[in-house]
């Protein structure tokens, strides 16, 4: 039984299954073509941004803390973390104020840092 290419039209085979080589050329330039069209492969996750890595460090210290471990200096640590966040986060408002965007509809970015 003869596997055909997933690709191929069918319609180019002839009947007794061979496809010409003018055709497989072109089906292949074809197909190469699009893969580099396309986007291949996986996309990267996305990154969050600085003030919200701090806030998740804080919520580890925070959750640390509360087991009983090294309680006064975890939670002074998390309320540093914190304040730096919250001092970034006023720093991007500022900085998209400045320029002219407006930040309720920037869609350049995504501001959770605004909560």
């Amino acid at each position: 039984m003869k596997q055909f290419d997933s690709t191929l039209n069918h319609s180019e085979i002839s009947p007794s299954g061979h496809v010409s080589k003018r055709t497989r050329e072109a089906r292949r330039k074809h197909n190469w073509q699009r893969l580099l069209d396309a986007d291949i492969g996986p996309k990267p996750p996305p990154q969050p941004t600085e003030a919200e890595a701090l806030r998740k460090q804080a919520a580890q210290l925070r959750e640390l803390a509360d087991r009983g471990m090294s309680p006064t200096k975890h939670r002074r640590q998390a309320a540093r973390l914190e304040d730096r966040a919250a001092d970034l986060a006023a720093q991007h408002v500022q900085e998209h104020q400045l320029s002219g965007h407006d930040t309720a509809t920037c869609p350049s970015h995504t501001h959770k840092d605004q909560q």
